[in-house]
């Protein structure tokens, strides 16, 4: 493949990458001579597509060097005072300059003079008097090289970065599954134990109902003996008198009505608490299903309410929304990570204010808290794997990062709105729907 820039041509024969280096030019030369008509020739030779830029002595291309730079040089092998030799030495030395190619021009040609022009790290070397088409030649040669060489360390930089940040996702990814999986082996814990108390608690249920009927027929068979009272002997009502006493009979029929029914109350809290973690493990139903978002929210707060319980006051404000198309267990393990990171917020007594709504085929649940607040230049990162604002020990970064997942998978989206010492709020928008294809594996 042949490329021309302004009368140069390249010739180009890499099948996989097209080369082109007309977006190079013109070329920066840097002509290194004592001889000011020869310099002139050399101008000559390469007033085409090049920028040639000429100086009179080694101390001058050194501090020609220092201040700008060059595609390629061409060095004189012998010069008063600092010789090309001395001048390759001095940019071998300089990190920006190292990599320059440098084509010696000499009329020295000997084997001894081209052998340390080529130890001293030169590309190329010329003898004078220097023939035009072998000049330009050689100059094309070694510029497409150089370029060449930059192309390459661009690529490998370039590859090097995408495999870096490959890397990083696969380590995020197996991390974000080993927690999953963690979740769904808590989930079926959780679950196993419901199961396991929920048989007791019914029993105490039902025992609890018959308890308080049997202690209802008691009090009316001691009130039919209290209707007699009178009929008895003085003696016999003496003896009931002292039993009374010492029973505190009027405090014990009233005490024990509310011992019922503050037990009773106390089981149906157990049966919710079971029903709720039945509810939010959902063990082994990943799958998507109509569910309705408020059960759900229910069901992780009454998990979550010791988490809560002695930090805020939860208000909910929930409007009139559609049930969603979504994988339950899933969006329940979200609403958790925000609540308990609006919980862990708030230092003393705060409020977490749950609110619902739906705007066209879009369901919006926003959870916001008093607390302390994101720093403004962290609130980009909350999101990223392993980031967190907890103290060490407190929390894997991992929360947050796992419910953006959850989210884009139910092509939903977060918003933060949040100031440091007000508090913050977590908006997530859901779809009622999910795309043909979410559906069709439903």
């Amino acid at each position: 493949m042949s490329s021309t820039v302004k009368g140069m041509d390249f010739y180009l024969n890499d099948a996989d990458h097209k080369f082109d280096l007309t977006k190079f030019a013109p070329f920066k030369i840097l002509l290194v001579d004592d001889d000011p008509v020869f310099r002139m020739t050399i101008k000559a030779m390469l007033k085409t597509g090049y920028d040639v830029k000429e100086v009179d002595s080694g101390e001058a291309a050194i501090d020609f060097l220092e201040h700008d730079n060059a595609d390629l040089i061409l060095l004189d092998l012998n010069m008063p005072g600092i010789s090309g030799l001395q001048v390759l030495q001095h940019i071998s030395q300089k990190k920006k300059n190292s990599e320059i190619p440098v084509i010696f021009l000499s009329a020295a040609d000997d084997n001894e003079a081209i052998s340390s022009a080529f130890q001293s790290g030169a590309v190329d070397y010329l003898t004078k008097p220097v023939k035009k088409y072998e000049l330009i030649a050689r100059v094309n040669t070694h510029l497409e090289l150089r370029h060449r060489q930059l192309h390459l360390e661009d690529m490998v930089a370039e590859r090097t970065a995408e495999l870096l940040k490959a890397n990083e996702e696969l380590e995020s990814a197996q991390t974000q599954l080993l927690q999953s999986e963690k979740m769904a082996s808590i989930g079926q814990l959780a679950a196993g134990v419901a199961h396991e108390i929920n048989n007791p608690v019914g029993y105490v249920a039902s025992n609890l109902v018959s308890l308080s009927q049997y202690m209802n027929d008691i009090f009316s068979l001691v009130e039919k003996y209290e209707k007699y009272e009178s009929s008895l002997d003085k003696s016999a009502l003496a003896e009931i008198a002292v039993i009374k006493d010492d029973i505190d009979l009027d405090y014990l029929k009233s005490d024990i009505n509310e011992l019922l029914s503050e037990t009773s109350d106390g089981i149906s809290r157990v049966r919710e608490i079971v029903l709720s973690l039945k509810e939010f493990s959902h063990v082994g139903e990943n799958r998507w299903e109509i569910a309705n978002i408020h059960e759900g929210i229910d069901s992780t707060l009454n998990i979550v309410h010791n988490e809560i319980k002695y930090k805020a006051v939860v208000t909910k404000n929930y409007g009139q929304i559609e049930d969603i198309q979504c994988i339950p267990s899933q969006l329940n393990q979200v609403f958790m990570n925000f609540l308990v990171n609006a919980a862990h917020a708030i230092e003393d007594n705060g409020e977490i204010n749950i609110t619902t709504s739906q705007q066209g085929d879009r369901v919006t649940i926003q959870i916001s808290d008093n607390g302390c607040g994101i720093p403004k230049d962290k609130q980009a990162k909350i999101f990223d794997p392993f980031f967190t604002t907890k103290p060490v020990g407190k929390g894997t970064g991992l929360g947050l990062s796992l419910s953006y997942k959850i989210i884009e998978k139910h092509h939903g989206s977060i918003d933060l709105i949040s100031e440091e010492g007000k508090g913050t709020t977590f908006i997530i928008s859901l779809p009622v729907m999910q795309p043909e294809s979410e559906s069709e594996d439903a």
